[in-house]
């Protein structure tokens, strides 16, 4: 029984051992897998390594300089110095040195995390610029629709604009003719477009203010080749004849000359207006437009003035002239009541016109007197603006001969001139008292002149020849 049970015993022991033993070789077998993989992932590396030497030692050298050169975005050097001087600057270490692997691995690594936040930042920007893509286009969808919405409006509105434009008096600064008009300023070369703006705000000013009537103010209008502003000036009615319900206007029209970098202007001949322009200050006697011999157009300082171009073409300069655009708007006004008034006295001196003295404007009974004096009317014109009028007037049986000269351009700021002679039935060489008659009408002018208002000089002409006519 004994032998039984260390048999027993010993049976057990034998089992542990080789229960032990199992277990160990399980982990001798484990451990040998492991070193197995490690192995293999060692061959792999060591293939990858060889492929990579492979590969690098097919890459020629200048392709990998031609690498950094691009990068770097310079030219390829050609001495090798230099190269070398490139890669360290680029990977920080020398290529050829197996020890600066660690750094090029550094560097490539911190130059591929840079490229990848651009990356993201190109992303971010690419969806922002969707979104600005979007947002632009309901924009341009809008304007697009915009000028229909507009003109829906502006018809909605028409009652209304109507109504403060004619009840109220208001000045047309509304409405679609005046859109329109705007927009095709806009066209314009730039000093015609600032002459435009100058000349429309004070047109708007005189209609605010009430400066005169509507048919009063003048106009101001776009060429259909937008190559040129008119400014439409009306002729006013003169005398105490009956105004017709039709409007007559005198056009001045400003043009642009981009190869002398001027405004030119020019003034229509109709209705006596010839000589609208020319000299409106004194001593701004402009230039003419050179690029076209045959072109009747001139450039002024004032119209260069409004143009915003400082060009003095006279013999005076913009600091003597004081211009503005409103000295500039009442200077042609003027000039235009001054020239109708003119065409007016010697269209009835001259017996032109068979219109009744009393509707002339002028005393009728000093008028009557002139006229039964006056014979052998003559007028003759010069191309410097002067009117030689000469006419025969008969006292004593001894007829008196008229000379007057007249500056069509600065009438009546210079007054007519006049020089009187008697016939050849006087002996006399110098007659005193013509000579004083003379000096009175050419140079005591202010006291032939009644009254001291503006429109009362455009009629001094006709003083003038009441005082020849009242003096002999």
């Amino acid at each position: 029984m004994n032998c039984f049970l260390e048999l027993k015993s010993l049976q057990t022991v034998v089992l542990d051992d080789l229960e032990a033993s199992q277990s160990e070789a399980h982990d001798q077998l484990r451990s040998i897998e492991k070193e197995k993989l490690k192995l293999e992932n060692l061959a792999y590396q060591k293939t990858v390594s060889e492929h990579a030497v492979a590969e690098y030692n097919k890459l020629e050298w200048s392709q990998l300089a031609k690498l950094c050169c691009d990068e770097m975005g310079i030219a390829v050097p050609e001495t090798e110095e230099e190269l070398t001087k490139i890669f360290k600057e680029f990977l920080s270490s020398d290529p050829k040195d197996p020890n600066s692997r660690g750094k090029i691995a550094f560097c490539l690594n911190k130059n591929l995390e840079e490229r990848k936040q651009l990356q993201s930042e190109l992303q971010i920007a690419r969806h922002s610029a969707a979104t600005s893509k979007r947002s632009l286009t309901k924009k341009r969808k809008l304007l697009k629709e915009l000028p229909m919405k507009l003109q829906d409006m502006e018809k909605a509105s028409l009652s209304l604009q109507e109504f403060c434009q004619t009840s109220l008096h208001t000045s047309k600064k509304l409405g679609s003719e005046r859109q329109a008009s705007m927009e095709l300023a806009r066209s314009l070369p730039a000093p015609l477009y600032t002459l435009h703006h100058q000349l429309q705000s004070r047109l708007d000013a005189m209609h605010a203010a009430s400066e005169g009537e509507e048919s009063d103010v003048p106009l101001l209008e776009i060429t259909n080749k937008s190559n040129g502003v008119v400014l439409r000036i009306p002729i006013p009615v003169v005398g105490n004849q009956s105004s017709s319900s039709m409007v007559v206007y005198t056009n001045i029209k400003f043009e642009y000359d981009s190869k002398m970098d001027i405004v030119t202007v020019r003034s229509s001949s109709e209705h006596g207006m010839g000589e609208l322009i020319g000299e409106l200050f004194p001593g701004d006697t402009g230039v003419l437009d050179i690029s076209n011999n045959k072109s009747d157009r001139a450039s002024y300082s004032w119209c260069n003035y409004l143009g915003g171009l400082h060009a003095s073409p006279g013999e005076r300069n913009l600091s003597e002239m004081q211009l503005s655009t409103k000295v500039v708007v009442r200077s042609l006004l003027r000039r235009v009541r001054a020239m109708a008034s003119l065409k007016h006295i010697l269209a009835i001196l001259s017996k032109k016109e068979k219109q009744k003295q009393e509707n002339s404007g002028m005393p009728t009974r000093a008028l009557s007197k002139v006229l039964s004096r006056l014979s052998n009317w003559t007028e003759e014109d010069t191309e410097d603006g002067i009117r030689t009028v000469s006419a025969e007037m008969t006292t004593n049986s001894i007829p008196v001969s008229l000379q007057v000269n007249i500056n069509l351009r600065r009438y009546p700021a210079v007054p007519p001139k006049f020089k009187i002679s008697r016939g050849e039935q006087s002996n006399q060489l110098y007659d005193e008292e013509l000579a004083e008659l003379e000096k009175r009408i050419n140079q005591d002018v202010d006291k032939l002149v009644p009254g001291t208002d503006e429109a009362s000089c455009d009629w001094i002409l006709f003083h003038q020849f009441n005082c020849v006519v009242d003096s002999l």
